[in-house]
């Protein structure tokens, strides 16, 4: 198993952990994009994150996001 997650971890004692992806999701990184059940690798030797999914799916889910206004520079 494999948890991405921007909160906090714990009590977690199994898999592998990718804990605080912010601010990278927040500012329309492709983390922004990720929903529940895309298949995601995650290279951690080569420290890559791929979703995937079509970029068609993405350009959508982009269309459709909201970010929050930012509260650090």
């Amino acid at each position: 198993m494999v948890r991405i997650s921007n909160a906090r971890m714990s009590g977690t004692a199994l898999g592998t952990i990718v804990p605080h992806i912010a601010p990278e999701s927040t500012i329309e990184g492709p983390l922004s994009l990720v929903e529940d059940g895309d298949l995601i690798e995650l290279d951690v030797n080569n420290r890559k994150i791929h979703l995937y999914i079509p970029e068609s799916v993405l350009s959508q889910r982009r269309q459709k996001l909201i970010f929050a206004a930012l509260h650090f520079q």
